[in-house]
């Protein structure tokens, strides 16, 4: 560091509504249960299907691996919780 003074850091500050409190409250919680046991196992399998058959032709692993994660989005998506109409 050099003997100069050193400058400010910038601090942006924010007004909190209750608007925002309700949206924080809004926010989906962390996965339980079975729900996050999916998730990792689904993880697993695109991992072990891209990574262990290495003498399966890469674009059989890639469409493999991409089936799979849409198939994990689908899967997450419906178990995640649906925005109701106020």
């Amino acid at each position: 560091m050099s003997g100069t003074a050193e400058t400010p850091i910038c601090a942006l500050r924010y007004d909190l509504r209750p608007a925002d409190a309700l949206a924080y409250e809004r926010l989906p919680g962390e996965l339980r249960g079975w729900t996050k046991f999916g998730m990792i196992v689904s993880f697993a399998a695109i991992g072990g299907v891209f990574g262990l058959p290495e003498d399966w032709p890469i674009w059989w692993r890639w469409g493999t691996a991409a089936a799979l994660v849409v198939a994990w989005g689908y899967i997450c998506g419906s178990a995640a919780p649906q925005a109701r109409a106020t």
